[in-house]
């Protein structure tokens, strides 16, 4: 979503006036569809990290959305308005009524999903509903993985990023690290199955890995969460062009690291940690 230039229509403090996102990697028939535009309360008005939002040890740029989840329940246009959220129920009234006309149908006509089940796919919303005050993200798709940490409970993530909840900043740094390494890479391709549609997916095949848990009396765990933090300083003092490619950062990311000489300690280190 993007604030709205409010005009005759004042925008207020407690209730934005917000419309929809339109982006590049939009599909159709959405790409030809009117995005929602309306005040909404801002208590549902949450910044969330896209899948593009992830880099190696770095948390790139946020987007705005509406998020229509108060008190760990999804809210529906007849909810928010029973619960006197006139603002979220407009725009929850308007997207219901684009969803049920452009989403996939079954074969009695009648969207395959609604809209409230898509947006809670397999609970990974309302899982965040449950504040975790340092969770580790990596990427879903992609040639690499990237991953990093986010230590602010109030951001949602988006589907198209895996997120866990860690224990402390050591253990987050500690899986970042992991993650991020050509040798978990390498081993993830060889678990996915031959023939499938899209071996971009990385899913969950990354936690198939003998990846022992992060033990602060194990001297390589500490080694590794230390590298990963020394990692984490460089890529957030590396200047990205806000016009550059969310690809191009990853690598600019990836390049800058290699050069510091970090990333070969990491994959050494790794290479230590796993099993052949």
């Amino acid at each position: 979503m993007e604030y709205a230039a409010a005009g005759r229509l004042q925008s207020r403090r407690d209730a934005p006036r917000l419309r929809g996102r339109v982006g590049s990697l939009d599909k159709r028939p959405w790409t030809g569809v009117e995005p929602p535009e309306g005040p909404v309360e801002r208590i549902f008005v949450r910044r969330i990290a896209l899948g593009e939002s992830v880099a190696p040890y770095r948390l790139l740029d946020l987007v705005t959305g509406v998020v229509p989840m108060e008190s760990g329940a999804i809210l529906t246009a007849a909810s928010a308005d029973a619960r006197g959220h006139r603002g979220l129920a407009a725009w929850l009234r308007d997207a219901e009524t684009k969803w049920n006309e452009h989403s996939n149908k079954g074969v009695d006509g009648a969207p395959r999903m609604t809209l409230t089940r898509s947006l809670n796919h397999l609970q990974k919303l309302v899982a965040q509903a449950a504040r975790s005050p340092i969770r580790v993200l990596y990427t879903k798709a992609g040639t690499r993985l990237s991953a990093c940490w986010l230590e602010d409970d109030d951001v949602i993530i988006d589907h198209k990023a895996y997120w866990s909840a860690a224990n402390s900043l050591e253990e987050a740094a500690y899986v970042a690290a992991v993650l991020n390494t050509s040798i978990v890479l390498d081993r993830v391709k060889d678990l996915q199955p031959v023939g499938q549609r899209d071996p971009r997916d990385f899913d969950n095949l990354v936690w198939t890995l003998p990846i022992p848990e992060f033990d602060a009396s194990e001297a390589l765990h500490v080694d590794l969460a230390a590298a990963a933090l020394h990692a984490a300083g460089i890529a957030a003092r590396i200047e990205l062009p806000d016009s550059a490619h969310f690809t191009a950062k990853r690598r600019a990311i990836r390049q800058t690291l290699v050069d510091d000489g970090v990333a070969e300690t990491i994959e050494r280190l790794v290479d230590a940690l796993l099993p052949p």
